[in-house]
């Protein structure tokens, strides 16, 4: 068999790093590794599909933030999190679990969040909590002729299972990790809180009255690219001109 190195990480949920040793048969074909996340083919999504297209109630929203919390702890201490997405926008019942995780210190934060998420998402498996994954990936260089800082970002959309109390069935859900580095924490918030019509505006908002650039991974005055690092989401707001709009008002 022939062997490669990968050093990226793939789409589909694969594991890689450097050190990781992605083999091959003569045909072509990838040999599964012990250690590799499964992703979410078709024929499970499939499986699973009344499970995921079920509603979230806010109580088992909570119970899966304070889950993988207990995790993020053991792995990193001191970090913090803000549940995002329809939840903080008020609804009583979401499709997903969306949530933001960074490191309050400004000057190691980053680099006590980096990779973070990939450790997480490992843990989370071995412990039965994560079944799937759809897509992971990690902080990476910028194209140089956007900006010369790495990416502000980890990501993993998984799917999620609480462990069984006893008392009801437990269904799969679908759970999103995003690992913010201190600095863009506050935009990665207002981004990830949507509602989409929101975002949009709020992007287009920002582009044409504030010649700015702003989505969740952080906000740059366009002519010269200098970055913004608001402190709070209030301060998110005062940078682009407007005044604060609670999260429950943002349903558009």
């Amino acid at each position: 068999m022939d062997r490669y190195y990968d050093v990226s990480v793939a789409e589909d949920g694969t594991l890689k790093d450097e050190e990781d040793e992605v083999i091959f048969t003569p045909n072509g074909k990838r040999v599964p590794r012990s250690d590799q996340l499964p992703d979410l083919s078709i024929k499970a999504a499939l499986a699973l599909r009344e499970d995921l297209d079920a509603s979230i109630p806010r109580e088992e929203v909570e119970e899966m933030h304070a889950a993988v919390m207990v995790e993020v702890e053991e792995l990193q201490p001191g970090c913090v999190s803000t549940i995002v997405g329809g939840y903080r926008r008020g609804k009583p019942l979401s499709n997903d679990v969306d949530i933001v995780i960074s490191h309050p210190d400004l000057r190691s934060g980053a680099e006590q969040v980096k990779g973070l998420c990939k450790k997480l998402v490992q843990r989370l498996y071995k412990r039965g909590l994560v079944t799937h994954v759809t897509h992971l990936s990690g902080f990476h260089q910028h194209n140089a002729l956007r900006t010369s800082h790495w990416d502000s970002l980890e990501k993993a959309l998984t799917v999620f299972k609480l462990p069984s109390d006893g008392k009801k069935a437990r269904l799969h859900r679908r759970l999103d990790l995003i690992f913010a580095a201190p600095e863009t924490y506050w935009t990665g918030v207002v981004g990830w809180t949507g509602s989409k019509m929101f975002e949009r505006d709020l992007r287009l908002w920002a582009k044409k009255e504030r010649g700015m650039k702003f989505d969740s991974s952080g906000m740059t005055r366009r002519h010269d690219s200098k970055m913004f690092f608001p402190k709070s989401e209030q301060e998110v707001f005062e940078l682009l001109g407007l005044e604060w709009i609670d999260p429950t008002l943002r349903n558009a």
